[in-house]
């Protein structure tokens, strides 16, 4: 395994259309214009976001969006 194998993955915000997405990078490449996947959100996500960590047994006993 080498120092840079992974990912890299980055919620990026774009103001003008006031939209977010879930990029992904393969590290060893970040020198690449584009991400290597896009995943788009249904909705902004607000800047300052942080992970959260659950079981899947934590997960389903939160309410519906």
């Amino acid at each position: 395994m080498e120092e840079d194998d992974g990912w890299l993955m980055d919620i990026i915000y774009d103001k003008r259309t006031d939209s977010s997405e879930l990029c992904i990078w393969d590290a060893r490449e970040l020198d690449k214009d584009a991400p290597l996947a896009r995943i788009k959100a249904p909705h902004r996500i607000p800047y300052g976001v942080h992970a959260m960590f659950m079981t899947p047994e934590q997960l389903a006993k939160q309410p519906p969006l």
